[in-house]
């Protein structure tokens, strides 16, 4: 599991690219991911690994039952805004 945690203000380029954090960037380089799957909480992004994604966000959900409107409203809200992004080689995402 890769843990990094802070809370940064982040901008987007003309061309729509953000730049991952420093410690973030040397952490994934380090273990060889190139991609983040962020979901939106609130007025956050949440970022995971893919690997930590569907063993940590994904699987719990999985295993509900898909016909209880509630268990369905949490999927929608988990998995709805998920989306993985590939990192590039200057650690920028679009």
């Amino acid at each position: 599991m890769l843990e990094v945690r802070f809370n940064q203000q982040i901008s987007m380029d003309a061309r729509g690219r953000v730049t991952v954090p420093s410690r973030l960037k040397a952490a994934l380089d380090y273990n060889r991911i190139h991609s983040i799957v962020f979901i939106v909480h609130q007025d956050r992004l949440r970022g995971y690994t893919p690997k930590d994604f569907s063993g940590r966000v994904e699987a719990p959900l999985m295993g509900n039952d898909a016909f209880d409107p509630y268990e369905d409203e949490k999927q929608l809200l988990r998995l709805g805004s998920a989306t993985e992004l590939d990192i590039d080689t200057q650690g920028r995402f679009v």
